[in-house]
């Protein structure tokens, strides 16, 4: 099978960074001598940049597909390579971006004011976006960690912008402005270089890494992410688009025009509503349930959700191509496994959901009637464990073999439990609950 990503993509990410070092001679004239109302200057500048905008790492992402459609590009491994743009132009049409995009953008504007900064990435110990894709919550004893999205991003978990100056009287400074979307204060500042280096060295697991590239940074993001949010007033989040399962899930109380009241994520199936436009769907809209075509029911939640957020006039049109075509984005654009997880994720889901329906009933089994179930069950997991490890590895042909056994091996454990309790499998299952 063609991997997804060639080791041309991988090697051009890598090229861009290097290990950050601060030096008290490299610094350029124009951010020597700097006096109390320049750095307050340009304090005032990045609160003034980063003050009302929301966390959204859907942005970049929906700009990929606006710059494709504006160079005719149909090609996603291509367009990924030629994708240009200004992080600054992104983040002030969406009015919102992730920590990178963020500091990208400041990064150019720091840049027009005539200074030089350092996009700096670090390494925090607990990474969920090199997290393993999976259905539910999972406590197997396999690895759960992508280590080709690791990789891929140099163990980079959090990326802030970097400032050396000097003051009036030559002494070296640095600021640190660190958009978190957290109560953390987003400006930091160090009276000396080992002062910088004693605090990110108590908080980075990795040397910190000089990003020497500020656009292939996001792109990079954007090479191991299935799921994309926009998170309202630093608080909690309120959309989420997950291009591997085809869903777009709202908090509607959230979102004017739609179920009022309801302060938990609404998850649809919006794949589904672009394939099949003319069926019909029942929804709880406006206090009573109604009966509306799909199309409709994806143009209102597009809409809603644009208006909402004051999203740009090409919203709907960019987020409606990526989910019909997130198979071709998926497949050129993200590093391995991602296509062998999209091609078997059905199938992953399916065989998960047996593995916990054959644990459930294993575990409320009599065992003074025999040990059969539980042979069974152990078969199943040691296949199904193969079967994500073979994912993993890439290995299509093997996921599926493993996961058929895994299968098998499940429907007989539930048989098996079905007979020693001699009840029917819709009694022993009636209080089973799926996570």
């Amino acid at each position: 099978m063609t991997p997804s990503l060639g080791p041309s993509h991988r090697a051009l990410a890598h090229k861009s960074h290097e290990v950050y070092e601060l030096s008290e001679t490299a610094l350029p004239n124009s951010n020597k001598h700097l006096k109390k109302s320049t750095i307050e200057k340009i304090d005032s500048e990045y609160q003034s940049l980063t003050k009302n905008l929301e966390y959204n790492t859907l942005a970049p992402m929906l700009e990929l597909i606006s710059w494709m459609r504006e160079h005719r590009q149909d090609n996603y491994r291509k367009a990924i390579n030629d994708f240009s743009t200004s992080a600054m132009a992104v983040l002030e049409k969406y009015q919102g971006g992730s920590p990178a995009l963020i500091a990208a953008a400041f990064s150019e504007k720091m840049e027009q004011m005539g200074y030089r900064t350092d996009l700096v990435g670090e390494s925090h110990p607990i990474a969920k976006q090199f997290y393993f894709p999976a259905p539910g919550n999972k406590t197997l004893d396999f690895p759960l960690t992508w280590e080709e999205a690791k990789n891929h991003l140099d163990g980079i978990t959090h990326y802030f912008l970097a400032f050396q100056y000097s003051d009036t009287s030559d002494q070296p400074r640095t600021m640190a402005f660190r958009k978190y979307f957290t109560n953390e204060t987003p400006i930091k500042r160090y009276e000396n270089i080992d002062s910088f280096k004693e605090d990110f060295a108590r908080q980075s697991s990795r040397p910190l890494q000089h990003i020497t590239d500020r656009l292939e940074a996001i792109k990079s993001l954007l090479q191991i992410n299935f799921k994309y949010f926009v998170i309202e007033n630093q608080s909690r989040e309120v959309l989420r688009v997950d291009i591997l399962n085809g869903t777009l899930s709202v908090i509607p109380g959230k979102v004017e025009g739609m179920v009022q009241n309801i302060d938990e994520k609404v998850e649809f199936d919006f794949a589904n509503l672009l394939e099949h436009p003319d069926e019909f769907v029942q929804v709880f809209l406006g206090g009573q349930n109604r009966n509306m075509k799909k199309g409709a029911l994806a143009s209102l939640l597009l809409s809603q959700v644009k208006s909402h957020f004051h999203f740009p006039s090409d919203f709907s049109e960019n987020l409606c191509i990526l989910m019909k075509e997130r198979a071709s984005f998926i497949k050129g654009v993200m590093v391995n496994p991602a296509e062998t997880i999209y091609n078997t994720w059905e199938l992953y889901k399916k065989t998960d959901y047996l593995h916990q329906l054959a644990r459930y009933a294993n575990s409320i089994t009599s065992k003074d009637r025999g040990d059969e179930p539980e042979r069974l069950y152990h078969q199943g997991e040691n296949e199904f464990i193969q079967g994500v490890k073979s994912m993993q590895k890439g290995d299509e042909a093997k996921v599926c073999l493993h996961f058929s056994k895994a299968t098998s091996s499940f429907n007989e454990c539930l048989r098996a439990c079905s007979d020693i309790q001699r009840e029917p499998l819709e009694i022993i299952l009636d209080s089973f609950q799926y996570f």
